[in-house]
Parts: structure tokens; sequence; C-alpha cells
């Protein structure tokens, strides 16, 4: 994917999670927890220290907990 096609995903992403509601700003961290998630996977394409991996899903764990 190059920049402009991330750069309009990130977008379109954002406007999708944006409720304008209390729950605005936990969708929106979602949604940079996804694009984290999914930028490992693509750069290191699963050759990465499972730690990582873990670590962010943990904290979209959290996020949903808030």
């Amino acid at each position: 994917m190059n920049v402009k096609e991330k750069a309009q995903r990130l977008l379109n992403s954002m406007y999708e999670a944006s409720c304008k509601s209390k729950d605005h700003n936990k969708a929106c961290a979602i949604v940079a927890v996804n694009e984290i998630l999914e930028t490992i996977n693509e750069t290191f394409h699963g050759f990465l220290d499972a730690d990582l991996v873990a670590y962010w899903h943990n904290v979209k764990t959290e996020i949903n907990k808030l």
C-alpha cells in the first residue's frame, strides 16, 4: 500500500470510528492500534517477536475495558 492509499485508509477509518459521543476517543484509539498491528504484520510478514504483537493486542483489550 502506497502512502496516499494509507493516508486515505486512515482518514476513512477515523471517519467511520467518529460517532461524536463520549466513546469517540476510545474508537479512535482502537483504530490506531489496529493500524499498528496491521503495519507490523505487513512489514515483518510474521517474522517479529510475538511479544510486540501480544503487547498491542493487550493494549487494545485494555482500551476496550475503559
